[in-house]
């Protein structure tokens, strides 16, 4: 009817001046006449759907002038004005007004009006006021001037059809998304109108830019339904991803676009979806202590607590040492999938180098877990504050058998080296420096490999001058060995007191003369006593 309607009028508006010739003279008379007419006038309960109303101008033209501009002048709507109302049917006009500029005799314009029906809405017939607001010039003199100017209101209605439709509802939620992260948003849908419903999308739109859709980052996403009968549900999924690491709540719209019987593409009214990602991870760290010292190895270790309300897979440990001089000798410990509440130790290895200074130093700990779609997250870095110890003596050298006499040559010297440390010494050989009145035709001693804690004992050959003196004095050792970071260390000198004691042979002499004294004294004692007598 509608199109029909259009039609006559634009045709009507062509041939008025056609059929009513009016006599030309020094002045135009005449007014414009416009109509208005609905081309697609039926939408469905619950639907929104975009109408185009025509409005055309035949125009009334009473008396022409010998100037056609004049004549054209007087049957010209200008500053036109179009706004449609709801008025008492049950549906909301989206749409403002329409300014168009002039509409002249013989025109026809489309002017689109968004439009949504109830989700109650009564199916029925319904009328919508149509006000139409502009200005025409009703007369113009070409011989003085002279111009009438008029403003016009025209109200008037068109009909709407309100039809039952497929009409939909969300039916639940669900989401798996943690914030900072994507994950999945499932959607259930209802169809709870009447009539099925073909080749059915359902699209989101988020509102806030802290959700997007994945794997491209936009704000909208659509999945296919196809055919939706009558009390049907259907459940979408969607990849989302929650951009800010703070739990947010965000709404996201819905609708549903679909082809109905007759064939006509249909849009759903908007339907709002709730999406609260759940918080990210946290994690504490428990129990965390440090045995370091300067040119050892030492550790780091403690107890990684997962603090959030979601289990997380794979999680590593991560270590950041504060320089060069720390070398882990792994900065990743794997400590597994951890429950809510659920604990794991973790330990790292350190070569403090000789190159680290004694005192506290701080050390970055952070925990990387994966994601639910396969991705890597991490938590915030933890500082840790640990103690370096004082650098120790790798070796300590004992003596065993270090008394000698003067004049002695090629006597044995015997200690024992220890290592000290926590690495074990490769190559390792002890040579001593003797000094005056020390002396060695053979001061190096090889030991071999050396574990912490093992003690090996080294023998030297150690001579001592004619005139060395009854003394305790100390001899210097150094020793040279290899670790696995470090090829000829050299340690030392350590100081082994050594004992020169009394010659054995001048205490000999000392007794055969002691002895030969008693004698003597007894010898003279038994004359004196044989001469009494």
């Amino acid at each position: 009817m509608n199109r029909r309607f259009v039609a006559a009028a634009l045709a009507a508006a062509l041939v008025v001046p056609l059929l009513v010739p009016a006599p030309a003279t020094g002045a135009a008379v005449g007014e414009p006449d416009l109509e208005v007419a609905l081309s697609e006038r039926s939408v469905g309960v619950g639907e929104s759907a975009t109408l185009s109303l025509t409005v055309a101008n035949g125009g009334e033209l009473d008396r022409a002038s010998m100037n056609p501009a004049s004549t054209q002048r007087v049957t010209t709507a200008r500053a036109v004005s179009v706004a449609v109302n709801a008025g008492s049917a049950p549906l909301a006009v989206e749409t403002g007004p329409h300014l168009l500029g002039s509409l002249p005799q013989g025109a026809a314009t489309q002017l689109p009006f968004r439009v949504t029906v109830d989700e109650d809405a009564e199916p029925g017939t319904y009328r919508l006021p149509v006000r139409i607001e502009y200005t025409y010039d009703e007369f113009v003199s070409d011989t003085t001037g002279t111009v009438d100017t008029e403003t016009e209101t025209l109200r008037t209605r068109v009909t709407v059809e309100v039809t039952e439709r497929s009409q939909f509802r969300i039916v639940s939620t669900e989401s798996d998304v943690r914030a900072g992260e994507r994950g999945d948003l499932r959607v259930t849908v209802e169809n709870t109108g009447t009539e099925t419903a073909r080749e059915a999308t359902v699209g989101l739109t988020s509102l806030d830019g802290g959700l997007l859709f994945a794997p491209r980052g936009l704000a909208n996403a659509s999945r296919y339904a196809g055919t939706w009968d009558p009390g049907e549900r259907k459940t979408l999924t969607y990849r989302v991803l929650a951009t800010d690491e703070r739990q947010e709540n965000y709404t996201v719209q819905a609708q549903v676009t679909y082809v109905n019987a007759d064939g006509d593409p249909r849009v759903s009214r908007s339907l709002a979806v709730g999406v609260s990602p759940t918080p990210p991870p946290t994690f504490a760290l428990e129990d965390v202590g440090t045995e370091l010292r300067v040119d050892e190895r030492g550790s780091l270790s403690g107890t990684v607590v997962n603090t959030g309300s979601s289990p997380v897979r794979d999680a590593v440990v991560v270590l950041e040492p504060p320089g060069e001089a720390f070398r882990p000798r792994s900065v990743e410990r794997p400590v597994g999938t951890l429950a809510p509440g659920e604990r794991a130790d973790f330990s790292f290895e350190i070569d403090v180098t000789r190159a680290a200074t004694a005192g506290a130093e701080q050390f970055d700990l952070r925990v990387v877990y994966v994601t639910d779609d396969g991705g890597e997250a991490s938590s915030d870095p933890f500082v840790v504050r640990g103690a370096v110890a004082e650098e120790r003596e790798p070796f300590a050298i004992e003596p065993v058998n270090a008394t000698f006499e003067p004049d002695s040559e090629g006597d044995r010297l015997v200690v024992r080296v220890t290592n000290l440390g926590d690495r074990p010494r490769s190559d390792v050989v002890v040579a001593l420096s003797p000094s005056p009145p020390f002396s060695s035709v053979s001061p190096t001693a090889y030991v071999g490999t050396l574990d912490p804690g093992q003690t090996e004992r080294v023998a030297f050959s150690l001579s001592v001058d004619e005139d060395a003196v009854e003394s305790r004095s100390p001899i210097a050792f150094n020793v040279t060995s290899d670790l696995p970071d470090r090829e000829n260390a050299r340690d030392g000198p350590y100081l082994v007191p050594v004992t020169v004691r009394e010659e054995s042979g001048a205490a000999g002499d000392t007794s055969v003369l002691l002895a030969g004294v008693v004698v003597a004294l007894l010898v003279l004692g038994a004359g004196w006593w044989w001469l009494r007598g």
